[in-house]
């Protein structure tokens, strides 16, 4: 008898640890936790002509500084854009594209152009109708110098279509020249 009170009270004592070790506030467990992402590779595909820039850092905050090319895209033309995500600290290297598109509610991806004469438009949309930004279209107009920011914020049941709302996952400043 007297054994298996102390087994009861092993198993409560052991249920008691299991609930107050999860609620550890140093630790939480976070179910929307951000995406470790080492590089974001552009496409921009116009007909047969293909232009590929990229952000890479592969090791990760910190370390070696990341690498960053410039857009060069041809004047007065129409681009079917499309990005791809990667978290390279691991191994094999991760491929974050697929899974930013399963939370594509709670995703979206911005382009703040400034200088370069070009525009944006989504071509991707979540189930309710807010735009993702995986696949767009960047129509390039005159001659110019500039820049695209391109962010990824994480807006996990808030996604609102605003670039202050939420968690920034990765946010790149590409230069860009229209030629």
């Amino acid at each position: 008898m007297k054994a298996m009170s102390t087994f009861k009270a092993l198993v409560a004592i052991g249920g008691l640890l299991l609930l107050f070790g999860s609620c550890d506030p140093e630790n939480p467990q976070n179910p929307n936790e951000q995406e470790v992402i080492t590089s974001l590779k552009v496409t921009a595909i116009s007909g047969s002509d293909t232009v590929v820039f990229a952000y890479s850092d592969p090791d990760g905050n910190g370390g070696n500084s990341p690498t960053i090319d410039t857009a060069i895209l041809a004047s007065s033309t129409l681009y079917n854009i499309s990005l791809e995500l990667l978290d390279e600290t691991k191994t094999p290297d991760d491929t974050l594209t697929n899974d930013i598109l399963a939370e594509g509610t709670d995703h979206q991806f911005f382009f703040t152009i400034t200088g370069a004469d070009f525009t944006n438009n989504y071509a991707d949309m979540d189930i309710n109708s807010m735009p993702i930004g995986l696949l767009n279209t960047w129509t390039t107009n005159t001659l110019s110098i500039g820049t695209v920011m391109v962010t990824l914020k994480h807006q996990p049941g808030i996604k609102d279509g605003n670039i202050l709302t939420g968690e920034t996952d990765i946010e790149v400043i590409f230069p860009v020249r229209i030629e």
